[in-house]
């Protein structure tokens, strides 16, 4: 809300290059494949311990959240 009025939640500025999460909104939640994190960083270097499809979600408010999916 800005002076009265509602206003669009910013767009999320996390980015995912390979298997690295740049611009992250410092501090955020991440949540990797339904467990969640604290992320005090502006990047994140991601690794699983199984093969498969993972699904990545970054939430910082007010940001939206940002939603990604890799295959190792």
């Amino acid at each position: 809300m800005r002076a009265g009025a509602i206003v669009p939640r910013p767009p999320a500025s996390a980015v995912l290059d390979g298997m690295t999460l740049r611009q992250l909104p410092a501090p955020c939640r991440l949540i990797l494949d339904g467990t969640p994190y604290p992320c005090p960083e502006e990047s994140c270097e991601l690794s699983f311990a199984h093969p498969g499809r993972h699904q990545i979600v970054v939430e910082a408010w007010p940001q939206q959240t940002a939603i990604f999916e890799v295959t190792t």
